[in-house]
């Protein structure tokens, strides 16, 4: 029981181990949030990608699977809230379609990410953001 619990936990956090090597099996680490630690945990991350998602979402899904294969410097950090359990954080920022990406830098609202599910499309709209002038907040 105590290697399925070992396994459980090491998936939940991004990491997969195997003959006793411990490997990345994801670029990216979405750390989950909620309306209460959200803007606390956005302020110390540097550049960060706050993703906003259903578990109902197929969309949202598809998203997830490429944020996870970004390649590592794209983001400093990731966090993802469920709407469903948000529901201020999703009024504050208007959100009105899922999945939602807003890039942040040092805590502030940077802009909002509108791409498909692709790891190209993301890198290249995450890059052109953060040259970007800030946009205004919701």
């Amino acid at each position: 029981m105590s290697k399925i619990l070992y396994i459980v936990i090491l998936a939940r956090t991004g990491v997969f181990a195997s003959f006793g090597y411990i490997h990345r099996i994801c670029s990216l680490l979405l750390e989950p949030v909620d309306d209460h630690d959200v803007f606390q945990r956005l302020a110390t991350a540097g550049d960060a990608l706050l993703v906003i998602t259903s578990p109902f979402c197929g969309a949202c899904r598809a998203m997830v699977r490429a944020l996870e294969r970004l390649p590592p410097g794209t983001v400093d950090r990731a966090f993802i809230a469920d709407a469903g359990d948000s529901s201020g954080l999703v009024a504050d920022l208007e959100v009105f379609h899922l999945p939602a990406l807003f890039l942040f830098r040092d805590g502030d609202f940077h802009r909002p990410i509108e791409v498909p599910p692709q790891v190209s499309a993301l890198v290249q709209a995450l890059a052109e953001a953060r040259a970007s002038p800030p946009a205004p907040a919701p």
